[in-house]
């Protein structure tokens, strides 16, 4: 028998998906827009691409409210030259990822996808 998965902390794993997606910044939001865990310079995102990750973190607490998006479906905007893909953790907290034209959105799914069950361990044990 394989021992369990370590469970590693939130900002480790936002830095690790950045890296790994050649992303800009990485955010874990509660469903209420609380920054739970991020990573890069999410503070020097231009208003634009704030205000469209608000939406869109918005958007798919709506639809995995409605049942028209399940965990791992995401959602994707473009502002300007940067792109958000946003999809929801469990009910309580959506992952998005910023990135630009020196990443493709089939690697940041990707990346996502291999990401969540680690950032969902790290967020169950924050209780």
């Amino acid at each position: 028998m394989s021992p369990p998965p370590e469970i590693l902390e939130l900002p480790e794993l936002c830095d690790r998906l950045q890296r790994d997606a050649g992303a800009s910044g990485v955010l874990v939001l509660s469903d209420d827009g609380e920054i739970l865990g991020h990573s890069g310079r999410i503070g020097e995102l231009p208003d634009p691409v704030v205000e469209a990750v608000a939406d869109l973190c918005a958007d798919v607490v709506a639809s995995v409210t409605r049942r028209e998006l399940t965990d791992g479906d995401e959602l994707v905007a473009e502002v300007g030259a940067l792109n958000a893909c946003a999809g929801a953790l469990g009910g309580s907290a959506v992952l998005v990822v910023i990135f630009d034209a020196r990443s493709k959105l089939g690697l940041v799914r990707l990346r996502m996808k291999r990401a969540r069950e680690g950032i969902l361990r790290s967020l169950e044990t924050r209780g």
